[in-house]
């Protein structure tokens, strides 16, 4: 059996590189020997895998498998049989995709990890599997790496072959207005935000569907499937589920009222708590807290994970402040740094890190701003001084 998923194997690697470098292939750790690539549906988890298998191939001259758990030799067989016969003939590096549809793969990767001592194993996990919660006692075995949708700056790349590099928080506080000037020397991000807002997050689907038919697929298999089986979910409880997304995902944003939607969907404030942390799990909503709160306390605050799933929630179309709101915390949550309300804000004065204080300028503009306080300008191609433009924030990873 192991020869017909190395001639699988070899004819997925021949296959021409995904069309854009993941940030997060860099971060890998070479000397990890369990890694964990999360990310939601629809993200890019299995060309990051094959694009990873490439890269260490190439430059380490090792032989790499890659198997999907969707395979049913693994309903009869072990992953752990299969690394076996791999290791045998050379295999050092084995590439595990989808691996929460096995359910034995915690206990078959450690065996492989103690019996063939020079085997790394990388694999996908759902976005829902919070391994770090769950799996306490992988801690110092496992590096995890969560693998996000596009930011501007590979939305960029793609769209016009570019090889525009990332940035970072503190080179951008410190000279944006000479990085700006950088880029769009290169190309105008401006004109490029309507296209990104819309459709930009998501890698393109190789599919005959269009972009709104496949997202909507994909959340709904994230539902129906991923936080379904994972968090074990009865299927009779779907519905509730998927009314509790519509409403928190769709609504103009404002404070959460958890009795109102324990009311609404029918079903008790603790599950409504439960709920929400799966949907954020999931990638689909975005749970947001004021300074010194965070899980399990109630969100101060609820938004659309990202902004191409609110151009696809009926029955209105988003503001434009609401989008750039959105936009704005993805680009700085997915380049992992954290976001907080500001203490005595509303909506749109943020902490991040705990450190620095943004302000989205729409409000700026009708109050003074503070003296340490950075404003973000949406429609602004160079900043100046305390003013940054929206859409640099796109490049920070």
């Amino acid at each position: 059996m192991i020869q017909a998923f190395i001639r699988a194997h070899n004819q997925l690697i021949s296959a021409p590189p995904g069309s854009v470098h993941r940030a997060v292939l860099d971060k890998i750790d070479p000397k990890a020997r369990l890694v964990c690539i999360r990310g939601t549906r629809g993200i890019g988890k299995t060309t990051c895998l094959l694009d990873y298998a490439r890269k260490q191939e190439a430059q380490m001259d090792i032989k790499s498998l890659y198997v999907n758990m969707n395979h049913f030799y693994f309903a009869e067989y072990p992953v752990y049989e299969l690394a076996h016969d791999f290791y045998k003939i050379g295999g050092r590096l084995l590439l595990v995709d989808q691996v929460f549809k096995y359910p034995m793969w915690k206990t078959d990767l450690l065996k492989c990890l103690d019996d063939f001592p020079e085997l790394r194993i990388v694999f996908t996990a759902s976005s829902v599997m919070t391994i770090e919660e769950d799996h306490p006692d992988l801690k110092g075995l496992i590096k995890v790496y969560d693998l996000k949708g596009f930011s501007l700056r590979e939305y960029l790349n793609y769209k016009h072959n570019l090889n525009l590099q990332p940035i970072t928080l503190d080179e951008m506080l410190e000279n944006h207005p000479r990085i700006a000037a950088d880029i769009v020397n290169t190309i105008n991000p401006l004109p490029e935000m309507e296209g990104y807002l819309k459709r930009g997050y998501y890698p393109p689907m190789g599919n005959s569907l269009s972009f709104e038919e496949n997202l909507v697929k994909n959340l709904n298999i994230l539902l129906e499937v991923d936080i379904v089986y994972i968090r074990q979910i009865e299927p009779a409880y779907l519905h509730k589920l998927r009314e509790l997304f519509f409403l928190t995902a769709s609504e103009e944003q404002q404070a959460i009222n958890i009795s109102s939607l324990s009311n609404e969907i029918g079903t008790s404030r603790a599950t409504v708590m439960n709920y929400l942390k799966y949907l954020a799990d999931a990638d689909m909503i975005r749970l947001l807290y004021k300074e010194g709160n965070e899980y399990p306390r109630k969100p101060y605050q609820i938004t659309p994970h990202n902004t191409s799933i609110s151009s696809v929630l009926p029955p209105t179309t988003p503001t434009a402040e609401i989008l750039q709101r959105v936009y704005f915390l993805t680009q700085v949550e997915g380049a992992g740094y954290d976001v907080k309300i500001a203490k005595n804000a509303t909506n749109d004065d943020f902490v991040i890190d705990a450190k620095y204080s943004l302000r989205l300028s729409y409000q700026a503009l009708r109050r003074a701003s503070d003296e340490d306080m950075i404003n973000v300008v949406p429609d602004q191609t160079i900043g100046r001084d305390k003013h940054i433009p929206l859409w640099l924030f796109g490049f920070l990873y």
